[in-house]
């Protein structure tokens, strides 16, 4: 089963998106970089929001994943608000988009995703390093979504 997994950084005030995807190959698992989208700063919010939606759409197609989980922030306080309300907004337009085209699309933090694969936020990341090295969150998030098709959207 391919999970799509996607998070959010927001980089001089502007969403940037990377989505990863996990497809198994033999007994093993493959982390392919399948999304990558960051926002243009001559527009505003609302468009830059519009203009992922758009290449994110336009993008599923090609990736054929059968679940997919956008990381949701872990909760601190040290993140700044403003950052915690664009990482929101961009997270809303991720799922929305996704659940356009897929029917098991979920929002999960770092703890569940660790729980969802029997295990913990770090063990699972760490695992993911190796997968994919940069992309933490999102191929962290593509291992919880491959998991969720895997048992049939629970």
């Amino acid at each position: 089963m391919k999970g799509l997994g996607l998070s959010c950084n927001i980089i001089s005030g502007r969403p940037s998106v990377v989505g990863i995807l996990i497809a198994p190959n033999g007994a093993d698992l493959v982390a392919t970089q399948v999304f990558q989208h960051l926002s243009d700063p001559n527009e505003d919010q609302a468009l830059q929001l519009l203009s992922l939606q758009n290449a994110l759409a336009a993008s599923l197609p090609d990736v054929a994943a059968d679940a997919a989980v956008v990381r949701s922030p872990d909760w601190s306080q040290f993140t700044k608000r403003a950052v915690l309300r664009k990482k929101y907004a961009v997270e809303g337009v991720l799922l929305a988009t996704c659940r356009n085209r897929l029917r098991q699309v979920r929002s999960m933090d770092g703890r569940e995703i660790g729980e969802i694969m029997g295990s913990n936020k770090a063990e699972i990341e760490a695992r993911a390093r190796v997968l994919a090295n940069e992309a933490v969150e999102a191929c962290a998030a593509a291992l919880a979504a491959a998991e969720i098709a895997r048992q049939g959207g629970i």
